[in-house]
């Protein structure tokens, strides 16, 4: 998905609103917060992110919610930026949706060589030759 996209969201039979989440709100937070009545198109924004959450759930006219649903979000052009993630005292995990193009393995090896150097395992230099060997690559 692109920055800004929009998501329709169907209010279900039996439903007075529908409550979603975008992020690490919790149910008491939704309801205070993004609490639809009717049905309609949402604007999505990852602020940044790569992927993103979208937890969205049913409420009736009794109070009762239904199971929460949660729908797994790609950003379009940062899908295939490294994320990293502290695996546990000793060390971090990196992860990325696999390259199925071209473009998408560049995407991949430029953000694994950004983030090398961020953390000064390689030299401005070295990730100058990546960069150069990549457009190489990309000319064809």
């Amino acid at each position: 998905m692109e920055d800004g996209a929009k998501i329709q969201i169907q209010i279900p039979a039996g439903a007075k609103s529908v409550i979603y989440t975008l992020g690490n709100e919790t149910v008491e937070e939704a309801l205070e917060k993004i609490t639809m009545k009717d049905s309609g198109a949402i604007t999505v924004d990852l602020k940044g992110q790569a992927t993103g959450d979208l937890k969205v759930h049913a409420l009736d006219e009794a109070g009762n919610t239904s199971r929460v649903v949660t729908y797994r979000l790609r950003h379009k052009q940062k899908q295939h930026e490294i994320s990293i993630k502290k695996e546990d005292l000793f060390g971090e995990q990196g992860s990325f949706k696999f390259p199925d193009s071209l473009s998408a393995f560049l995407a991949v090896v430029r953000s694994l060589t950004s983030k090398a150097l961020e953390r000064k395992i390689i030299t401005p230099a070295a990730a100058d030759k990546m960069k150069a060997a990549l457009d190489d690559i990309k000319k064809g």
